[in-house]
C-alpha cells in the first residue's frame, strides 16, 4: 500500500509504503523479489526528492533472535535473515532490538518457550532522519505481532 503525503511548501512529498512480504515461500525466494521490487519502487521516488518510508512485516528477521526459546526446528522453517547487503548506501533499517515483533504460532504464546524474532520495522531514504523507533511489549495479547511505533522527519 503507497500512501503520498504533501510537504508543506514543496513539490515533494512523503511516500509511504506499507509492506508485507510472503512468509512462507521456501527458502525465501519470493520474499527476496518482493523486497527487490519494493527497494527499486522506492529508491524510484527518492530519486524524484521525495521523502521514502518503507514500513510493515518483512517476514525476514532484521538480527537473529537474542531471545531465549523451547521452539523446536520443524516450526522455524520460515525464519530467513533480512539480506542487509541489498539496502542501498545512505539508507536507514529502524527496528528496535530490545522487544521481539514477532513469534511462532504452533502454540499458544508462552514467554521463553515460543521462538520470537524481529522482523517488523522501517526502511527509510536518505533525506529521512529516524528520530524513534520503539516495539510495544504488548505479550502478543491480541495477534503475533507487536506493534512498533517510529518517528520520522524530513533532512534539511
Amino acid at each position: 500500500l503507497v500512501t503520498r503525503l504533501p510537504i508543506d511548501g514543496s513539490d515533494k512529498e512523503w511516500v509511504l509504503i506499507n509492506i508485507h512480504l510472503a512468509a512462507f515461500d521456501g527458502g525465501s525466494k519470493v520474499r527476496r523479489r518482493q523486497l527487490e521490487a519494493v527497494l527499486s519502487y522506492a529508491i524510484a521516488q527518492y530519486d524524484k526528492g521525495d521523502h521514502v518510508i518503507v514500513g510493515g512485516d518483512w517476514n525476514l528477521e532484521f538480527v537473529k533472535s537474542p531471545f531465549p526459546h523451547k521452539t523446536a526446528a520443524k516450526y522455524l522453517f520460515w525464519i530467513h535473515p533480512f539480506p542487509h547487503e541489498l539496502v542501498p548506501k545512505g539508507w536507514n533499517l529502524a527496528f528496535d532490538e530490545s522487544v521481539p515483533s514477532v513469534r511462532t504460532v504452533h502454540k499458544p504464546y508462552e514467554p521463553g518457550s515460543n521462538y520470537v524474532a524481529i522482523i517488523d520495522g522501517y526502511l527509510s531514504s536518505p533525506n529521512v532522519v529516524v528520530e524513534d523507533v520503539a516495539a510495544l511489549e504488548t505479550a502478543f495479547e491480541n495477534t503475533d505481532h507487536q506493534p512498533v511505533l517510529a518517528r520520522f522527519t524530513a533532512h534539511q
